[in-house]
């Protein structure tokens, strides 16, 4: 095709590589490249700001992870570009070395940032199965497919007493590093072939495509595939790549001109998506993305022409931040995580400056000491990163990488986190022998009188032997579950388990604060009520009852969300738990209520607390959920066949703060999870519990 007449993108590279190269691509030896546009890694410093400050606080900017859109964009410009220029220079485009340069650019520095994570983390966590956790979030970053861990996997059982991982962020690495591997490939393959204007075609109808799939998957309770899959946001670097193909092909100075003048107005309106879209906007998904990436072209091309934004993004300040913008983006997420939850910081104020201030400096040694010399040279201490270097090394490396993440960060997933332990209730066969339902249980209206009955429980006739015990609750019974199947066993009672992390008593699904469905709600739907309708038919002598998990946010009937401690929410918990309650008792089965027990390990008030936030979080759970306890059994006490129980007086005797450590025993996990039981606290505590329970019934 000849050299493009745009003679003022392209040119050779002076001698001076260090500070003239393009920052999503390096030079390859043979070739050139454009000239540094010192007013992209200013336009890279908005993009990167704008995402710092929506972590520390989205409030304070709501679109703030637009940012990471006008990377996209920028990314399939510059590649685009460079491939194009590569092959117009040389005849063909030079896969391996592509890709070679594309792993010393990103790789090395992901690779420090993975192994500090899992240092750190594997001495900040003291959750078992939070760590076996991390480990499979860290692999998934290594491995560039972060994205897709994100939709089909959940990162933890427990959303509610675990922290976001450090490295959610990756998913948009996971996604360019996708897109570095895929598109050279068909732009080699097209170009040798002599295909270009079908290259053209095939990339705007996958734009369209992917525009649509966006559309076409965002669903309003759970945005996740839609946001993180790589085909519903590949459109974003497709556009980039358009833009770069027609700079190529046809440099019109009037567009440039016209656009260079609307500069000020594109950095406006990209300013103004900052504020008024935000991640839960459904305008995002319809139409919004688009429009990001679209102003993001045109500020693109904007900046060929000499204008006072121009300078201002091509200023010393923007720059230098822009030439750390891959160090920025790689540590400010995980250290905004350590300093809200270890460094019991309360001001967001002071979390954004200690955020500013640990991020610039991991960023600058990053790039001082991997990113710059690989620039610079392509070397790493000293290490020349060759094409046939880097196919023996990678592999290694990356072998070491993963071995150091599963030896700081194991498998140490407790036994009853795990799926396949579901106890001698097994599901399958519950699910085989359930009618369809409506996902609720049959029951009398909970509207109606209910308390017409005797005012205490028929104890006259004594009590029957117990046999058969049947638990049922949350991860908090799930947990003790290694406790109870030994204390079942040497009483001689079979143990029926029917309890399930993260999932309610009852039907009703669960929501999160921000409107979503809870990401546990389809597989509580398939398990809890066939698990019950089951548990009936072995007709236990004995149900143990708790749940902490209705803590968290509900859907309204209406589909408004029912936020903790609200009047609204308790009255909708109590309807939900009376219609549970109806269905065990119409079957004559006794029931016994376990009140949730405290779980602080914090002074009333949090004064003092290491980690107010999450001190605070704990004890109002504990105060709405025992509040709606309360409540409850008003309503429903001197049923025949129900009792009320407490375990405070076992696990919290002196009231908050709870004691981490009793006879000897680490009964709880500690750190912010303060919920589920350690291997010996279930041993500790359910023979305990057993004795409580058979007592109340007894007496």
């Amino acid at each position: 095709m000849g050299r493009s007449p745009f003679g003022s993108i392209w040119r050779p590279v002076t001698a001076n590589r260090s500070t003239g190269e393009v920052d999503l691509a390096a030079v390859a030896k043979h070739g050139s490249t454009f000239a540094y546009r010192p007013a992209l890694d200013g336009l890279r410093a908005i993009a990167v700001g704008s995402v710092v400050v929506y972590h520390v606080d989205d409030g304070w900017l709501p679109g703030g992870f637009l940012g990471v859109d006008i990377f996209f964009v920028l990314s399939g410009f510059l590649i685009a570009t460079l491939l194009l220029r590569e092959y117009d220079e040389n005849g063909r485009i030079d896969l391996p070395g592509f890709w070679t340069r594309r792993f010393r650019r990103l790789m090395p520095a992901l690779i420090v940032a993975i192994l500090v994570i899992a240092i750190v983390e594997n001495i900040l966590l003291d959750d078992a199965l939070l760590r076996s956790s991390r480990r499979d979030e860290l692999m998934a970053a290594l491995f560039y497919v972060a994205n897709w861990f994100f939709v089909v996997t959940d990162s933890s059982y427990f959303t509610l007493y675990t922290d976001a991982s450090p490295v959610r962020h990756t998913w948009s690495l996971a996604i360019e590093e996708q897109f570095y591997i895929g598109f050279p490939l068909l732009m080699a393959f097209g170009l040798a072939a002599n295909r270009r204007r079908w290259l053209r075609a095939f990339f705007a109808i996958g734009t369209v495509a992917s525009i649509a799939t966006m559309a076409v998957l965002y669903d309003p309770a759970s945005a996740s595939r839609a946001y993180y899959g790589t085909d519903s946001r590949i459109f974003q670097m497709l556009i980039g790549v358009l833009l770069a193909w027609a700079m190529h092909v046809r440099a019109d100075r009037a567009v440039f001109t016209m656009l260079g003048r609307a500069t000020p107005a594109l950095l406006a309106t990209l300013g103004a998506m900052f504020v008024f879209i935000s991640d839960q906007s459904a305008v995002y998904y319809y139409g919004g993305a688009v429009a990001v990436a679209v102003v993001t072209a045109g500020l693109i091309v904007a900046l060929e022409t000499e204008s006072p934004t121009k300078q201002l993004l091509a200023s010393k300040p923007m720059t230098a931040i822009g030439l750390i913008s891959y160090g920025v983006y790689l540590w400010h997420w995980p250290i905004i995580l350590w300093l809200r939850n270890n460094a019991g910081l309360e001001s967001t104020l002071v979390v954004l400056a200690a955020t500013i201030a640990a991020t610039a400096a991991a960023a600058f040694i990053s790039y001082q000491l991997v990113e710059r010399p690989i620039r610079k040279n392509g070397a790493l201490f000293g290490l020349e990163l060759s094409p046939r270097r880097l196919a023996m090394l990678v592999p290694v490396v990356s072998l070491f990488t993963a071995g150091t993440v599963y030896f700081n960060l194991p498998d140490a997933t407790p036994e009853w986190a795990s799926n396949a332990a579901t106890g001698p209730l097994q599901l399958a066969d519950a699910l085989a022998e359930t009618d369809e339902t409506d996902g609720r249980l049959d029951a009398e209206d909970p509207d109606e009188d209910q308390t017409e009955t005797d005012a205490t429980p028929t104890t006259e006739a004594p009590p029957e032997p117990i046999d058969v015990v049947a638990v049922v609750g949350d991860s908090f019974v799930v947990s003790a579950y290694p406790g109870l199947r030994t204390a079942a066993a040497d009483r001689g009672w079979q143990l029926l388990e029917a309890a399930f992390p993260a999932c309610p008593v009852g039907s009703e699904p669960l929501a999160n604060a921000d409107g979503t469905e809870s990401p546990y709600a389809e597989r509580c739907a398939t398990q809890v009520i066939p698990s019950y309708q089951e548990l009936i038919k072995a007709d236990p002598d004995l149900i143990i009852w708790h749940d902490l998990q209705s803590t968290i946010p509900r859907f309204a009937d209406d589909g408004t969300v029912l936020l903790t401690g609200e009047p609204a929410w308790q009255e909708d918990l109590v309807k939900e738990w009376i219609v549970q309650l109806d269905f065990f008792l119409s079957e004559g089965l006794p029931l016994v209520i376990t009140i949730p027990p405290l779980r602080s390990i914090d002074p009333v008030g949090c004064e003092g607390a290491l980690d107010p936030r999450r001190c605070a979080d704990i004890q109002l759970q504990d105060d709405s959920i025992r509040a709606a306890t309360a409540d409850f059994r008003d309503q429903v006490e001197g049923r025949d066949g129900l009792w009320f129980i407490e375990v405070d007086s076992i696990l919290c005797p002196d009231a908050n703060p709870c004691p981490e450590i009793i006879d000897g025993i680490q009964i709880r996990e500690g750190a912010r999870d303060q919920t589920h039981f350690t291997a010996e606290g279930a041993a500790w505590f359910a023979p305990l519990w057993f004795d409580a329970a058979v007592a109340a019934v007894e007496n």
